[in-house]
């Protein structure tokens, strides 16, 4: 059950709404998250942010999510008694919005009218966010990834890890090479969202009804989102991989969106996930999991 003290905030809320717990839908990013359905049917999303979250970062969140109310697939905020999309409790930030219809089953069956599909929905948000467009400046992916990389000390590990460890120290020279060469180079920015991976594009049949969870968004290239994208849901299909990726320099043109850097930043993302979840060193099931699967698609992207 949600915390009664929070959905009493929420004076829309229907007192016959049933709250579940999605203990698998928070990633690992330390989010919290309850489904609130109606007579069995999903009405609301109750978010706990994790407790570094500031309010600042939510309101920049929910000022740039707020832009795109007028399109269909993106989640709408509710309003708590404070007028406000955020409130405060326990020592977390909340936030409640409506749930949005359809299933991330892109990569299990994988077609062109749905990922023409989910390249539109995340053009339309892009749309929306270039009224913020700043000045060109340096990418900020390219600097975190340098860091990130930079920063990677090698392990002495065993199994999973101790290959991932390999590949890290592998891979990390030409990448880091690769990354320099682009860390001077100037593009505009806008808001992104950063992290839109295929467990957060939802369809219904062939059409996209929900791109989900907002939380990780920035200020950054337009890039960022093909990279994250692409690089998750067709990971495994090169061809799909590369229709994602002309469909993306079709919209922004080759100067601005080149091929090259979406597929370094799928690739030295995926490196440096792979870097931090080393760093991070969780045993658990799930990590390991997750560990496993960037792996083996740093391992695919270096065969192609």
């Amino acid at each position: 059950m949600a915390p009664r003290e929070v959905l009493e905030r929420y004076p829309g809320i229907q007192s016959g709404c049933r709250w579940h717990p999605l203990t698998n839908s928070g990633g690992f990013s330390g989010a919290i998250l309850w489904r609130g359905e109606l007579d069995g049917v999903p009405i609301f999303a109750l978010k706990r942010y994790p407790a570094e979250v500031t309010n600042e970062r939510v309101q920049q969140i929910h000022d740039w999510q707020k832009l795109t109310a007028a399109l269909p697939f993106v989640p709408r905020l509710i309003a708590a008694t404070n007028r406000e999309t955020r409130i405060e409790h326990g020592g977390f930030l909340w936030e409640l919005s409506s749930w949005m219809p359809g299933v991330a089953h892109f990569h299990r069956e994988p077609c062109e009218a749905k990922l023409r599909s989910a390249c539109e929905a995340i053009f339309q948000l892009h749309d929306v966010w270039k009224i913020l467009q700043t000045p060109p400046q340096p990418i900020p992916a390219i600097q975190r990834r340098i860091d990130l990389l930079t920063g990677w000390k090698p392990t002495s590990e065993c199994g999973i890890r101790a290959e991932a460890d390999a590949v890290v120290r592998r891979l990390r020279p030409a990448i880091l090479d690769e990354l320099q060469s682009w860390q001077t180079r100037r593009f505009p920015l806008q808001p992104c969202l950063a992290d839109v991976h295929r467990e957060h594009v939802l369809f219904t049949g062939t059409h996209v009804t929900g791109i989900i969870d907002y939380g990780a968004m920035k200020l950054d290239h337009v890039a960022v989102d093909a990279a994250r994208f692409l690089g998750d849901a067709c990971a495994e299909d090169l061809s799909m991989y590369r229709l994602g990726c002309e469909l993306f320099v079709h919209r922004y043109g080759n100067d601005h969106c080149p091929v090259e850097l979406m597929e370094l930043l799928d690739r030295s993302g995926n490196l440096g996930a792979i870097a931090f979840w080393l760093k991070r060193n969780d045993p658990s099931p799930k990590a390991q999991a997750r560990l496993a699967r960037l792996l083996g698609s740093a391992l695919r992207a270096t065969s192609n």
